[in-house]
């Protein structure tokens, strides 16, 4: 089932690059085909098939708010909050996802992600105190979604379930340079990693509504 997916992964790979080059050197292409890639990204497992399942839906759903997270966050002066909420809806969306594949969670599994959100939260220089709670929930619930994708591969031990949980550590790494390199430091290759790593994890989320056998 892979094979037909192909064309449109080319088109998905030629609007990321494009909204990866514009972001440093034509801001345009950037309004254009940020917004234009991830529309596709929701797309294209609806081409190939109809929901099945609450995971299928719960995806789905978090592929759609992340597009009104995408066009919020491109005006990040004036539509941070609202951004930061439709991508907390996204990951609510995949946290759902994952519970429905789950019948435990190991509880050993909690101490890398407590970890890393106590780690992360503690080396970011929020001086606007009004985010400082809102952004304190953000890095709780990417924990929770990298807990819960990470345990769906303990379970099951499987190819997609791998993917799944690798998706998970990519939208990880992408919000959190995105909050690093807006409350700490900026550095240059920030928008790189950020836009890459979020592609890249949407793509397999959205690849896995269409690969034939479930979790």
């Amino acid at each position: 089932m892979f094979e037909p997916l192909i064309p449109i992964l080319i088109v998905i790979t030629v609007c990321a690059g494009l909204t990866i080059y514009g972001k440093y050197k034509q801001i345009k292409l950037y309004y254009t085909f940020k917004p234009a890639a991830s529309i596709l990204i929701f797309v294209m497992p609806l081409v190939f098939i109809y929901p099945q399942d609450s995971f299928d839906w719960f995806v789905l759903a978090g592929l759609m708010t992340a597009i009104v997270g995408d066009v919020l966050l491109m005006f990040p002066a004036r539509h941070f909050t609202k951004g930061l909420t439709a991508f907390l809806a996204t990951h609510i969306f995949y946290i759902a996802a994952f519970i429905s594949l789950l019948s435990e969670i190991y509880l050993l599994s909690l101490i890398p992600f407590v970890t890393f959100a106590y780690l992360i939260f503690s080396r970011l220089n929020i001086v606007d105190r009004k985010l400082q709670i809102p952004v304190l929930i953000y890095t709780i619930t990417i924990s929770i979604m990298g807990l819960t994708a990470f345990n769906v591969w303990l379970i099951n031990e499987n190819e997609r379930s791998l993917m799944l949980f690798l998706a998970s550590l990519l939208f990880i790494l992408s919000d959190s340079i995105l909050a690093y390199n807006k409350f700490t430091r900026k550095f240059r290759s920030a928008e790189l990693i950020i836009l890459a790593s979020y592609f890249i994890a949407q793509t397999i989320f959205s690849v896995s509504l269409v690969l034939t056998g479930k979790v």
